[in-house]
C-alpha cells in the first residue's frame, strides 16, 4: 500500500519515506547521466572538441569515469562512437 494514498506523514513511517527518497534520487541521478550522455552525443557527432573536452563540458571531471559511463550506456568508446560519424578519424 502506498503511504501517499493512505495519506500517513513522514515522521510516522520515516522508513518508507527514507525508501520513497531514495528511489526518488536513484531516478534523479539516472535521469541526470542520460541527459548529459546525449549531450556528449552531440558533441562527439558535431564538433571536433577533444574528449577530455566533452566530458568536462558534460560535467565529468574524470575522462576515465566518462568514458566508463559512455561505453555502459552506448557499448562503445566516446572515440569509437565519433568514429562512427565522421569517416576517416
Amino acid at each position: 500500500m502506498d503511504r501517499h494514498a493512505l495519506k500517513i506523514p513522514c515522521n510516522a513511517m520515516p522508513f518508507i519515506c527514507e525508501a520513497d527518497y531514495s528511489v526518488t534520487l536513484g531516478r534523479m541521478i539516472h535521469a541526470d547521466r542520460a541527459l548529459r550522455i546525449r549531450k556528449a552525443k552531440q558533441l562527439l557527432q558535431e564538433t571536433d572538441k577533444p574528449v577530455t573536452e566533452i566530458a568536462q563540458l558534460t560535467g565529468f571531471s574524470d575522462v576515465f569515469y566518462f568514458s566508463k559511463v559512455f561505453r555502459a550506456k552506448q557499448g562503445c568508446s566516446p572515440s569509437d562512437y565519433r568514429k562512427t560519424y565522421i569517416p576517416g578519424i
